[in-house]
């Protein structure tokens, strides 16, 4: 099923310096703040469908920063 990339906000992937002055790798799905239309690839997964994304990398987050304005 053709979709698109889902407009996901990520947290930090590190945590704060311990006492050594090392950082920790933390993932985080993020939230996702994508409209309910187009289908997204992650809502097609969540859904059990399988997800076709084309990626532009030229296009990639000029969309959704746009919507933050």
């Amino acid at each position: 099923m053709q979709t698109v990339p889902a407009q996901v906000i990520v947290p930090s992937l590190f945590s704060p310096a311990a006492d050594d002055g090392t950082h920790r790798f933390v993932f985080h799905l993020g939230d996702d703040c994508s409209p309910d239309e187009p289908l997204t690839d992650r809502a097609a997964i969540e859904s059990g469908k399988m997800s076709h994304t084309v990626l532009d990398y030229r296009a990639l987050g000029h969309a959704f920063s746009r919507s933050l304005k």
